[in-house]
């Protein structure tokens, strides 16, 4: 009786297998078929914004006054895609002149003070850390010639992607005999 249980079972099973492998719809063919995809990185570009304006503080001749870009970014971006890195550096382009008399000015050598140390960089697209702050320093003068580092990115050698740098503070030390009214100076941001 059990060799005849095993041997049906083991009949019933072919039979099982035959009828499913020989149905119409049991019989399809698989195929593949593939595609190359090419994707082009091309070249993007190197950028800053900076903020509109970054106001100082109204103080009296004698005294310290004080800028500060704490709501407002200034943004670097780097799509070129060559991870060369890259730093920012600035400078003013003239003295404080006075909005009504351009030639009464306000020294910027040795007189103002700018703290990139106290700046936080925060990430866009780039990666946490990649952008370092430059070195709290006194400008020497103006023009390009006195230019200092705000940021950099060459100590990585990755200068890929965006970065926002906030809380960019100014010191400037007024003249005892500095006249009253408003002045301006215009400071330059370079990305290189």
């Amino acid at each position: 009786m059990r060799a005849f249980h095993s041997h049906f079972t083991l009949s019933l099973v072919l039979v099982s297998l035959s009828l499913m492998l020989f149905q119409p719809w049991r019989l399809v063919l698989a195929d593949d078929a593939s595609t190359e995809m090419p994707l082009n990185v091309t070249e993007g570009s190197l950028s800053i914004t900076a903020p509109p304006s970054i106001g100082f503080s109204n103080s009296a001749p004698g005294s310290i006054t004080v800028a500060n870009t704490t709501t407002s970014a200034i943004t670097t971006n780097d799509t070129r895609g060559n991870l060369d890195g890259w730093d920012v550096t600035g400078y003013f382009n003239t003295n404080f002149l006075k909005t009504d008399n351009a030639a009464n000015q306000l020294p910027i050598e040795s007189r103002m003070s700018w703290y990139p140390g106290s700046m936080n960089v925060v990430n866009i697209t780039g990666q946490d850390g990649d952008t370092l702050p430059g070195s709290n320093n006194n400008f020497a003068g103006i023009t390009s010639d006195n230019s200092l580092t705000l940021l950099t990115n060459n100590d990585i050698a990755n200068g890929a992607g965006a970065f926002n740098a906030f809380n960019l503070k100014f010191n400037y030390d007024i003249p005892a005999n500095a006249a009253v009214g408003s002045y301006s100076t215009t400071l330059v941001l370079t990305i290189a």
